[in-house]
Formats: structure tokens, C-alpha cells, sequence
């Protein structure tokens, strides 16, 4: 280690010491405190320590536990919370994880243990910087914990005869297992269908998604997630010193060991082929024996696989015991093409069936379940996430999974991130936590930090689940970017996109990008037109004149806006557009006609009636005298919280009576109102707050512009 990483070491260590008690200190407080960014001290972290800032911080918490442990009589309890822990059963579970033995078991060994062979020993021992943590937290396990000198001749005698046995033995034991290196991760890539029945491809998926999330953690066991495996997967034909210095799957996903295997089909019997290979090479490192059974028990083989795995790498008494019964095969390929369909758009209704069926037949599928939450009506979310958190064989990703959506449900934004921010500070490279991260950072007014987490995702290759997330991440990086005015970095990434990466987004982002940079609807207009065929068309044209109106030009909102209405028009199919076509007559000034579509739909769409009511509110708000927008508000004292248009997530009831008195002119009671929605955690949508048309009254007001003011 040289001098630099050195010096940053001892000051990472001195900021977590001084912090130990707070239990809200994470990487990004330390990295703050370090003057960089949460990625730039992960990465020095990992380089000079091997270990994560998550582990990293919870290293020192745990040392400085042992060491009160040791020579306090604080209970287990006090000392959990002593060095930042808020739940006794997290740190004891944390402690035995990380130390090999219980809190309570401490005082009963005193000096006649140390957890040798852990990894927090080999930290604490770290020649660079044992000498700082000894002083801050010294502990007897780098000195002679024999208690009397004179034992030490009869040590030696039984050594040298123990140990050529010892050796003998040790080598017999442990022909049998492979070492992982330490804090490095396995990739379970989806096996190869050799059976020559397409059919069965869905075999291959699921072994790889059941194997990689039921080993992972499981005795020091780290998998890479199956999302970030799906996503790199076309890297896996890149090798080292690449000629045009593409990085390997290995580097992408941070693994140094590749799970592989091939399947066969022989009269009803189904036989897998596995193999353990190093990441960097390529080369065999253990090949499995073949497992084989009736494919009609293909689930229960993959499970065998799954424990020879494990037997491989940990305790085989602990395989034994820890074997576990999966989803049916017909519920596993129910919720792969779930996720298959979500590369459609971002609610497709055939991933819902999927997942409602996966659900069906198995109840207690983690992941199917967490999914199915996506696509359900919001007032059912709340027993879907009871279920879920019942499940007694949820793993510690699928709970991190369990823990974002739920937060994200209940409107709790900040601790939503907070969620994605830990899984990161342990993995890094996790594709769908840095994708989430990425928006929430965004819609929590954080342009830059979003940039900063989603600049650790490569774009991704073209496969069954990318496009979904792909959505997510031109969305989010695209308006982080529009947020900080940083116009031309906007247009290079959007033409960096290939063309068969191409989504729904994008034409809006174009469009939002060319209004930012002020040009006029000629230009606009020429864009359009080369998606005059798509079904999204006349909603492009909305999009335009929502842009101008942002930009108070009300003639080319208008000339949007109209066009909009005359296609719109046109179209056959009651219901198609309507929200697109309401937008344009608000858009136009013809609150009428906006007025008695709303009133059509509600006669035809009752299941939309709370939606299309809070619009009415909007139209009849911008029409109306004070007594009536007083009894606008009053209609909804009784609610904390209404859906509005088609988006998944409730808006606060503070944030529709804020537009409600924008609308009409209120400006300083409508800003009150915003402060109250923002406090509690509305998030900053794409069309909300300085980007709603609802508010427009209030774009030049000073307390507004402190109100919607970006964060660093």
C-alpha cells in the first residue's frame, strides 16, 4: 500500500471511529466526510482492504464491540447500540457472522479465542493498519494468548508429533472443497439447452436464477445477482487483452469464479453438466459429477446442484441441513416470462398474468410476488408486502428487494434509497439497485448523485429482460441531465443509444431536450415527424405542447396541442388517448371541451372515476370562483393520498390542493401546500413540481424556486 492509500486508510478509519455511535452513519456520510464520492471510496476502499464500505464500516463497529465485550460489562444489548447498531438481533447475527462465535460466548473464552481464518482478523491485522486499529481498539489477538510460558516446550512436542498427522489429514479433508478467494463472487450463467427442444430453454434460466439466489450468503457464499448476470451475459466472448479493450463478463460483473453447465434429454431423463471455472482464464477449476433425474423432478435436480455447489465450498454437514424445496417448474417459468414481457414497455398486462399465475401456484415465490406488486391495483400492495415479509425462506437480497418496494409503497423515498445504497455498498456492480438508486437520487432532487450511480451501469446488450430496466436508466439519465441544464451531454447520449435499444422515452426526450435548448416548433415539428407512424404519436404531440407551455410559448403549445386534437379525433376506439386528449384541450384554453370529456369517461370508465375526478377538480379549479375552489378542497379533507393519471405511486393530497389553488391563483397558500407534499415525501415525478403545467403561476415566484431547488 503506498503512502496515499495509506493515509486514506488511517483517515477512514479515524471518521468511522469518531462516528460509531450514530447509527445512521453510512458510506455516503463517509464519503462525504472524505471530500469524495460514495463510488470513488468504494473503489479505494476495495483496492487497499479487499472489503466493501459497508463492510468496511461494519468491520470497525464490530472490533470495538468485541472490545467492550472483553473489558466492559455492558450487556450485549447497550453494546449493540454503543457502536451504531439499532437492532440487538441485527448485531448478534452480524457478530457471529463476522466473528464465528456469539456476543455472550465472549467473556466465557476470554484470550483462548480469536476468529483466525475470518476474515475481520485478517483486517485488523492488515500490516498498514493494525498499529492505528490496535491503539483505538486493542485487542490481545496478534500477541501470545498462552497464559504460562512453562507450557510452551510441551506445545512443541505435541506439534511435532501432531502435525505430520494433522497434515495428512487436513489434505484428505480438503481435497474435496474449493476456496473461494476472499470477498470475491460466483456467476451463475444460465446453462446451455442441449436437448434440442427449444421448449426447455426456460430450464436453463431457472437453474442459473434459483442456483445464484439460494447460495448466495449462505456461509460466506456471494453470488452476482440473476438480473446483473442477464444483462452482461453477450460479454461472455470477450477475453482478456480484448483489441478493442471491451472488458470481460468477469470485470463487468466483479466475479471471479463462473458457474457453468450444459443439459441433455435422453428418454425422459434429464442430466446436467456442471462446472466451476475461473473467471479470468476461463480454464475448468472443478467439474461436477453429472445429476441426473426424471424431468418431471427438474426442480428438485437443480437443487441437487445447488447443494453440490455448496458442498464444494462450505461444511457438508451444513448442505445437508440446509436443503430447501423450490417453486414448482411450472410456477419458475411463469415468472421468467413475466420478467421476459417487461422488455415491452414498463406494465405490460401479459407480465401480470404471468406473475399472477407464478403467484398462484406458489404462494411463497419471493420474487414473483415482489413483481406481481408492480401490476396490482395500489389498494392490494399492502397485503401482497404482508405476504412477502411473512415468507420464511426470503433471502438477504430478496429482502433487500422486499424492503425497496415496500418503502417505495409507503412513500418513504429516502429510506427507499438508503435500501439501494447498502445492497451497493456490498456489491457495486448490482445492475437493478444501481438502476433504482439512479431514480430515486433523481427524484429526490439529486441530479448529480444520479449520475454518479448510473454511470456505474454499462449500457446494456440486447436480451429478454433488458429493455425495462434500459427504460429506467435513459429516463432517469437523460432528465438528471436536463435538470443541470447540461444540454449537450443530453443530445450525445441520446445519440449514442443504438437502434435496437430504442424505447418509448426516447422521442420524449428529445423532444425535451430540443424545447431546453430553444428551438423553435419548426424544428420540433421536423423531429415528430419521422414518428408520425408510431402509436405514440399524438401522445409526442401533447408532450410538445406540455414542453412550450413550461416555456410560457403559448402559440406553439397551442399549434401541438391542436394537432394533437385533430388526430386524436380520429380515432375510432372510445378511451384511446383520452388523458392525451383532455392534456390538449387544457392545453388549447377549451375548458369545455375538457370539461365534457372528463364527464364522458366518467360515465364509461367508472373504474377510473377518483382519476378522472381529480382532473375535473384541475379544470373546474382554473374556471372557478373562491367559494367554489373552497369546496373543491373540501372534498378532500378526508384523504391522505390519490392516484393521479396512470402512474403507479399516489400523489400526497397536499400536492393535488396545491395545484388546485395555483390554478386558481392562490400562489402563496399553493406553495405552502408543496412544502407540506415535499416534507412528506412526495417525490419529484417527471412532470411535477417546476416541470407541472398545473403550476405554472408559480415558476417565477422566489419561495418556489428554493422550493424546487436541486440538491449536490
Amino acid at each position: 500500500m503506498d503512502l496515499q492509500s495509506s493515509s486514506f486508510i488511517h483517515s477512514a478509519i479515524e471518521i468511522v471511529l469518531s462516528n460509531l455511535d450514530d447509527s445512521d452513519f453510512n458510506g455516503n456520510e463517509l464519503a462525504s466526510a472524505l471530500s469524495l464520492s460514495r463510488e470513488q471510496t468504494h473503489r479505494k476502499l476495495k483496492k487497499s482492504t479487499s472489503l466493501s464500505t459497508g463492510r468496511f464500516i461494519r468491520y470497525i463497529r464490530l472490533l470495538k464491540a468485541y472490545e467492550f465485550l472483553l473489558k466492559t460489562d455492558y450487556t450485549g444489548s447497550e453494546i449493540s447500540y454503543k457502536v451504531g447498531f439499532e437492532n440487538p438481533s441485527y448485531f448478534n447475527k452480524c457478530f457471529k457472522d463476522d466473528i464465528g462465535i456469539s456476543p455472550g460466548e465472549i467473556k466465557k473464552m476470554e484470550d483462548n479465542f480469536s476468529p483466525k481464518g475470518k476474515d475481520i482478523y485478517e483486517f485488523y491485522l492488515h500490516p498498514e493498519i493494525h498499529e492505528l486499529l490496535k491503539k483505538a481498539i486493542p485487542l490481545p489477538w496478534d500477541s501470545d494468548s498462552s497464559p504460562k510460558k512453562n507450557y510452551q516446550s510441551l506445545i512443541w512436542i505435541t506439534l511435532l508429533i501432531i502435525v505430520p498427522f494433522g497434515i495428512y489429514f487436513f489434505q484428505k479433508e480438503d481435497s474435496s472443497k474449493f476456496h473461494l478467494p476472499q470477498n470475491s463472487r460466483i456467476a451463475v450463467i444460465p446453462f446451455k439447452n442441449e436437448t434440442g427442444n427449444p421448449q426447455l430453454n426456460s430450464i436453463g434460466e431457472i437453474a442459473s436464477s434459483w442456483i445464484a439466489t439460494q447460495l448466495d450468503n449462505v456461509e460466506g457464499v456471494k453470488t452476482v445477482p440473476a438480473f446483473t448476470v442477464d444483462e452482461y451475459l453477450s460479454s461472455l466472448g470477450v477475453f482478456r487483452n480484448d483489441q478493442d479493450n471491451r472488458p470481460t463478463f468477469s470485470e463487468l460483473v466483479d466475479a471471479r469464479n463462473l458457474l457453468t453447465g450444459n443439459y441433455y434429454l435422453s428418454n425422459n431423463e434429464i442430466y446436467f453438466d456442471v462446472n466451476l471455472i475461473d473467471g479470468i482464464t476461463l480454464e475448468s477449476i472443478y467439474h461436477f459429477p453429472i445429476n441426473k433425474g426424471h424431468r418431471d423432478s427438474v426442480m428438485s435436480i437443480i437443487e441437487e446442484i445447488r447443494l453440490d455447489v455448496l458442498g464444494l465450498l462450505v461444511n457438508l454437514e451444513d448442505v445437508k441441513i440446509g436443503k430447501l424445496k423450490p417453486p414448482s417448474y411450472d410456477a419458475y417459468s411463469a415468472y421468467l416470462k413475466g420478467l421476459a414481457e417487461m422488455k415491452d414497455g414498463l406494465y405490460p398486462s401479459k407480465a401480470h398474468n404471468y406473475f399472477r399465475e407464478a403467484t398462484t401456484l406458489e404462494p411463497n415465490f419471493v420474487m414473483a410476488q415482489i413483481f406481481m406488486s408492480w401490476f396490482v391495483d395500489y389498494s392490494k400492495v399492502d397485503s401482497i408486502m404482508e405476504k412477502v415479509e411473512k415468507i420464511p425462506t426470503m433471502t438477504q437480497y430478496e429482502k433487500a428487494l422486499y424492503l425497496e418496494q415496500s418503502n417505495m409503497f409507503q412513500r418513504r423515498y429516502k429510506e427507499a434509497l438508503q435500501v439501494c445504497l447498502d445492497v451497493l455498498d456490498d456489491y457495486q456492480q448490482d445492475y437493478y439497485f444501481n438502476i433504482m438508486a439512479g431514480h430515486k437520487y433523481k427524484s429526490l432532487f439529486m441530479p448529480e448523485k444520479a449520475l454518479e450511480v448510473l454511470a456505474q451501469v454499462q449500457d446494456p446488450n440486447v436480451n429478454e429482460m433488458g429493455l425495462i430496466w434500459h427504460y429506467f436508466k435513459t429516463r432517469n439519465k437523460a432528465e438528471s441531465l436536463l435538470m443541470l441544464h447540461r444540454f449537450d451531454e443530453c443530445v450525445e447520449y441520446l445519440k449514442s443509444i443504438p437502434e435496437d435499444l430504442q424505447n418509448s422515452a426516447i422521442p420524449e426526450l428529445w423532444i425535451s431536450t430540443y424545447v431546453a435548448m430553444g428551438k423553435g416548433r419548426d424544428s420540433v415539428d421536423s423531429l415528430l415527424y419521422t414518428y408520425r407512424d408510431q402509436s405514440f404519436y399524438p401522445a409526442y404531440l401533447v408532450h410538445a405542447a406540455l414542453e412550450y407551455q413550461l416555456k410560457s410559448n403559448d402559440s406553439s403549445s397551442k399549434y401541438f396541442a391542436n394537432k394533437a386534437i385533430e388526430f386524436l379525433k380520429e380515432i375510432p376506439n372510445e378511451g384511446v388517448g383520452d388523458y392525451d386528449l383532455i392534456d390538449a384541450y387544457f392545453l388549447t384554453g377549451d375548458l369545455e371541451s375538457a370539461e365534457s370529456l372528463i364527464n364522458d369517461r366518467l360515465k364509461l370508465q367508472p373504474q377510473l372515476k377518483l382519476e378522472l375526478e381529480i382532473y375535473l377538480t384541475y379544470v373546474r379549479a382554473k374556471r372557478g370562483s373562491f367559494d367554489q375552489i373552497e369546496n373543491l378542497l373540501d372534498q378532500f379533507e378526508d384523504k391522505s393520498e390519490l392516484k393521479w393519471r396512470r402512474h403507479e405511486y399516489p400523489y400526497h393530497i397536499a400536492y393535488h390542493k396545491a395545484r388546485i389553488l395555483a390554478l386558481a391563483g392562490f400562489k402563496k397558500e399553493a406553495i405552502s401546500q408543496l412544502a407540506i407534499a415535499k416534507e412528506e415525501g412526495q417525490l419529484r415525478h417527471y412532470w411535477d413540481y417546476e416541470r407541472d403545467i398545473f403550476l405554472v403561476s408559480l415558476f417565477d415566484d422566489p419561495d418556489f424556486l428554493k422550493l424546487v431547488q436541486v440538491e449536490s
